[in-house]
């Protein structure tokens, strides 16, 4: 499917060398080239299906059988189906699979679309493992009476891709006012308030020649940005999505990577960039990430209306213009901390460590 869920069975690949692995993912969305080179386990298999439609769901189901796997495990909700009513489809068919586990991952409830919350619930009804990466989603979960609800972060990768000798001495020295933000543009993210954020900045005498550079779905970026402050304005500029190697230089080259949302560990993008050269800012923290992991968070502000964050901005931002040396090597070495909780070698060992608990460790 994903990214994440691309790496997450390369790991697992690597715990279980004696498992066959197979990943499913939608004709044309084959792993990005710069992933391939990382793809080199040989119990790991690439299977292409030709879509993801309600349709197709006999043939899926016929080819996972024919595979005689123990543990099927889905992503859901995913940009890949669409609206396709297959993976709804797929669990009320639980019966039909022979496989001995059928597990769930909840990429979004709360802040899907209501028929897509619909599907969850009924997914997880028929799940043996519903795997929740975000704090605030298993909390919901786990209040509206589902059982089967485990707690997992998504996983960091991008360590995986990044050049041999980043951060590099430069990335201490003192940075361009930019702010870098990167990722796939939706509803969730406030990138119109990020926009306005960035030209109020612009009035304080010191910030006067602060930009930002929004990487990703430029099509999308602008549709959101409808209404901002200046958002077409010389201070914003747009690139298409990037690779790992070329938004690591990005951040090196900025003064803070921001990220105009919560910071919840189902946030793929937010943890990534933990890796990369640059701090990292957040619109705010959940509540069990704070009670966890205090001053290794990201910088982020203590009053969430728009006037506290354009305080803490402001503040984030000019101690460190004033001095990035010491500041800025001091949040890279908490992010570096905060990364290798969330890295996806200890996150596969997670997934792994439950799926033998329902199987009863013979797959050990």
């Amino acid at each position: 499917m994903a990214d994440h869920s691309l790496f997450l069975a390369v790991e697992l690949a690597k715990l279980c060398k004696h498992c066959q692995i197979f990943f499913f993912h939608v004709r044309g969305s084959a792993p990005r080239a710069e992933y391939r080179q990382l793809i080199n386990e040989p119990n790991l298999n690439l299977v292409e299906l030709s879509n993801f439609s309600l349709f197709n769901l006999p043939n899926v189901i016929s080819l996972i059988n024919s595979l005689r796997v123990d543990v099927v495990h889905l992503q859901y909700p995913a940009r890949e189906y669409r609206f396709s009513l297959m993976p709804l489809f797929f669990a009320l068919n639980r019966e039909s699979l022979r496989a001995s586990v059928f597990v769930l991952t909840v990429h979004e409830y709360m802040d899907a679309h209501p028929l897509r919350r619909f599907s969850v619930r009924a997914i997880v009804s028929h799940s043996d493992l519903s795997i929740i990466p975000s704090c605030r989603n298993f909390r919901i979960l786990q209040g509206l009476g589902v059982r089967s609800a485990h707690y997992v972060p998504n996983g960091a990768f991008f360590h995986k891709l990044i050049p041999a000798g980043h951060p590099s001495l430069s990335a201490f020295q003192k940075r361009a006012l930019n702010l870098l933000h990167f990722g796939i543009p939706s509803k969730t993210k406030r990138l119109r308030e990020l926009v306005d954020l960035v030209s109020d900045l612009r009035r304080t005498s010191h910030l006067a020649d602060l930009t930002l550079t929004l990487v990703g779905g430029n099509a999308r970026i602008s549709a959101l940005l409808r209404g901002a402050k200046n958002s077409s304005g010389r201070f914003v500029s747009f690139m298409p999505a990037q690779d790992v190697s070329s938004l690591c230089k990005l951040a090196q080259e900025s003064i803070l990577t921001v990220f105009p949302f919560t910071f919840d560990t189902h946030r793929s993008s937010l943890i990534n960039a933990l890796g990369l050269p640059s701090p990292v800012y957040c619109f705010g923290v959940e509540k069990e990430l704070k009670e966890k992991f205090g001053d290794l968070l990201p910088f982020h502000p203590e009053d969430n209306t728009y006037e506290g964050k354009l305080v803490s901005l402001r503040e984030v931002l000019s101690s460190l213009n004033s001095d990035f040396s010491k500041l800025g090597r001091l949040a890279l070495s908490r992010q570096g901390e905060l990364l290798r909780r969330f890295s996806i070698e200890n996150i596969a060992k997670d997934h792994f460590s439950l799926y033998n608990s329902l199987l009863g460790g013979r797959n050990c």
